[in-house]
């Protein structure tokens, strides 16, 4: 009965027949030693060797993902697992699945919800990992994600972890590939999971098995996938600073007269620096709008997570397509009129150069195309929180936290 399966353990393979026994010999044997029901389940996916046979030789069960790639293959594999916690780890035979006690004692305890190893506090066989990877990849990689995501761990890259049902459903997890196991740390700390860190041993890959990593891909995907989940400093930060930037310039240019310079120091400010500081405006404004797509699009659709921010848009006035429509209409009237201005002004000088109208004219196309970019990004976020919207109130919040 699967009610009876307190552990499984979960392996994603795709042509792994050199080292694939060797990590289901041992994790029946953990299984055996420590008295505990439990299954190991081969997610492969449709490998071309022997690596299925051995596997079920060894008493895993052996399901297929037809979908290649590491994310995939746990996503299939941890979908078929019975038992209430779930143990992951690489078919290298690089981690020691005979010694998953330390992964199984915390959650048993309810010390936390996922436990991750730690590869660079205790032996790392010499030849195990790259120098590279050692001392740069894996320490730049997790030093961002404890800053961008509050996070407080040592090794990020680190695949052999533990956690239970509930916590993997709470995490939601999407990723196809070797991101996976970034977006496992992210969402933790996002809906707020309790980790905890255990040292593990890291062996040498065993002699005539090759690796699958690109590890360039792997890293770019990773922090692709950081700074996506990241959007107030991918979006919003970046779109404040641009914002800010651009006024701090573009105002007193317009209160300082026609054609006149701002000195600072021995450079003078003038028409073009008025047009930089109106394109930044537009940018800066549009990053921030991505920033508040990016917050609604992450915490709904790959979280399943009401959080006090999307609370906010989803009930404030202030984001209603309505109130969009009305500050893109007085936008557009200010930017109209003075458009209008400069083209009568235009007129008056004979349709003939008319420099002291230049900062009205770049002044009322800002107004206009703010307008125009208040319009349709209200537009888009409303067509995210108003399925939001829908959902909530046909299916209830019974799916959402509170």
């Amino acid at each position: 009965m699967s009610e009876d399966i307190e552990v499984s353990v979960v392996i994603p393979t795709l042509n792994e027949e050199i080292t694939i026994g060797h990590c289901v010999e041992k994790a029946i044997r953990a299984f055996e030693k420590l008295g505990i029901r439990g299954e190991v389940i081969v997610s492969d996916s449709y490998s071309k060797d022997r690596t299925v046979e051995i596997a079920q030789s060894k008493g895993a069960r052996v399901v297929y993902q037809p979908l290649r790639g590491y994310g995939n293959a746990y996503h299939k594999g941890i979908a078929e697992a019975r038992g209430k916690i779930i143990i992951i780890g690489d078919a290298d035979n690089t981690y020691d699945f005979s010694d998953i006690e330390k992964f199984i004692t915390p959650l048993r305890k309810g010390e936390c919800d996922l436990v991750i190893g730690n590869r660079l506090n205790d032996t790392i066989e010499e030849g195990a990992m790259p120098w590279l990877h050692r001392y740069i990849g894996t320490p730049i990689m997790t030093w961002v994600l404890n800053k961008l995501f509050k996070t407080n761990i040592s090794d990020c890259n680190c695949g052999m972890r533990s956690f239970t049902k509930e916590a993997y459903y709470k995490m939601n997890l999407k990723s196809p590939g070797w991101e996976y196991a970034s977006e496992m740390v992210i969402k933790a700390g996002l809906v707020g999971l309790r980790i905890k860190e255990v040292d593990i041993t890291l062996h040498r890959d065993m002699e005539g098995r090759k690796p699958h990593l690109n590890p360039w891909k792997a890293a770019w995907n990773n922090f692709k996938l950081m700074f996506m989940f990241s959007a107030r400093y991918l979006f919003l930060i970046p779109g404040l600073v641009m914002f800010f930037l651009g006024l701090s310039i573009f105002i007193p240019l317009i209160l300082s007269g026609e054609n006149s310079l701002i000195w600072i120091g021995r450079i003078g400010l003038g028409n073009l620096s008025l047009v930089g500081s109106a394109f930044l405006i537009l940018l800066g404004f549009q990053l921030i709008f991505f920033a508040i797509f990016m917050r609604v699009y992450i915490f709904y659709h790959r979280l399943n997570y009401i959080d006090k921010k999307l609370k906010f848009f989803l009930g404030s006035p202030i984001f209603k397509t309505e109130t969009g429509a009305i500050i893109s209409l007085i936008a557009f009237i200010i930017g109209v009129i003075l458009l209008l201005i400069t083209f009568l002004r235009w007129e008056l000088a004979g349709f003939s150069q008319d420099p002291k109208s230049f900062r009205i004219f770049i002044t009322g196309c800002l107004f206009t195309f703010m307008a125009i970019q208040v319009f349709f990004s209200y537009f888009v976020l409303n067509i995210f929180l108003d399925e939001i919207r829908y959902n909530l109130g046909t299916e209830g919040t019974e799916s959402y936290r509170k």
